[in-house]
């Protein structure tokens, strides 16, 4: 489901963003590396912790409130 968008990324030499609630006026960090795994899509990033949105999630990711991102996606065509 993800090897196309992944490709084109690394083609591309870019990556996925990384947004607070899907919200593109809210950067949180970025994505080190994606790849898609027998499990689903395998990301690693950093947050920024020099935006307050980062450092929100940062202590919710800490505190156990959260364990992990959901991802937005927009389809070309089905």
């Amino acid at each position: 489901a993800y090897a196309d968008s992944l490709a084109e990324h690394r083609a591309k030499g870019t990556m996925p963003k990384m947004y607070w609630q899907h919200n593109p006026d809210e950067p949180i960090g970025r994505w080190l590396s994606a790849k898609e795994d027998d499990k689903g899509l395998l990301m690693h990033g950093k947050l920024n912790m020099d935006v307050q949105r980062g450092r929100e999630a940062y202590a919710l990711l800490k505190a156990g409130d959260i364990d992990g991102l959901s991802i937005g996606y927009r389809i070309k065509a089905y």
